[in-house]
């Protein structure tokens, strides 16, 4: 475990470097929104190992069937639900041609955001459901 640890240490320090790189270049949106994010998921991730260690102490499974289930099925219908859109907009694209140019970079990033919100959402949908 202590190689996970010092691996996402390493993680947390790259972006943050390079949030720092991004600024110093003039680029202050990508510089803070790097450096804010890992900021933030440094603080998710120690809230929830806490909250996973003191439900360990008590004697609970904080990793239950249940959860797997739910995460499965969450990430099956938003990679389901984001192959069907994607497919659609690509459709719609090539019939309209090419009409307004897309820089890569911000349309993977709004892919991957999609992506994970989808996930999101059908995790909380499921877990709400079951």
């Amino acid at each position: 475990m202590r190689i996970g640890k010092l691996f996402l240490a390493v993680i947390f320090a790259v972006l943050i470097g390079l949030g720092s790189l991004a600024l110093v270049n003039g680029k202050t949106g990508m510089g803070i929104g790097l450096i804010a994010g890992s900021a933030a998921a440094f603080t998710a991730r120690t809230i929830k190992m806490k909250r996973l260690r003191r439900l360990e102490e008590r004697g609970l499974n904080p990793y239950d069937e249940r959860v797997q289930m739910i995460s499965g099925k969450a990430a099956y219908a938003g990679y389901v639900t984001f192959i069907i859109a994607s497919s659609i907009v690509v459709v719609i694209g090539s019939v309209i041609g090419p009409v307004m140019s897309v820089n890569l970079y911000d349309a993977l990033g709004t892919c991957l955001a999609l992506l994970v919100l989808l996930y999101v959402g059908y995790f909380y949908y499921y877990s709400y459901k079951m």
